[in-house]
């Protein structure tokens, strides 16, 4: 089961290999994400990354193969000027999107081996998913959600 303080570690990470991500802060659930979305500002012109708090499962075939599921979900925002129009929103999309594709190179390269992590890091790939979130508290950008495995 991924701890919390291993999630935080584990974002920081990110952002410092990410250089476009200027803040990493964990959130716990919509009030949360609410309250630090509705502080930032469009003047501070970044991107944030935000881990929600995962849920977890555990999937065993018997004793000996159990494995713990982690879900993890990131979401990846940048504050857009409402009085921006359209393609200031357009924008704002891309920029994100441009993180986005980096987060997920990333978990590649940790899949793969090639990137080493500060925990013990077994992706299934096939679950990761990459959304677009528009419209979270004058937000635009991307959630990633994927779930990795750890034996028991």
């Amino acid at each position: 089961m991924l701890l919390i303080p291993e999630l935080q570690l584990f974002a920081n990470e990110f952002q410092t290999a990410i250089p476009e991500i200027k803040r990493v802060q964990l959130v716990g659930d919509d009030s949360h994400l609410s309250k630090f979305t509705g502080e930032m500002k469009h003047s501070d012109n970044e991107v944030v990354l935000l881990p929600v708090i995962p849920s977890h499962n555990l999937s065993a075939k018997d004793e000996d193969n159990a494995k713990m599921g982690d879900n993890l979900w990131f979401l990846i925002l940048k504050k857009y000027d409402s009085k921006g129009g359209y393609q200031h929103e357009i924008d704002t999309l891309a920029v994100t999107q441009v993180v986005a594709k980096k987060f997920v190179d990333r978990l590649k390269g940790l899949s793969d081996g090639s990137i080493k992590t500060c925990i013990d890091f077994e992706i299934d790939l096939n679950s990761v998913r990459v959304d677009p979130e528009l419209n979270q508290s004058q937000t635009h950008g991307y959630s990633i959600s994927f779930t990795r495995k750890q034996n028991l």
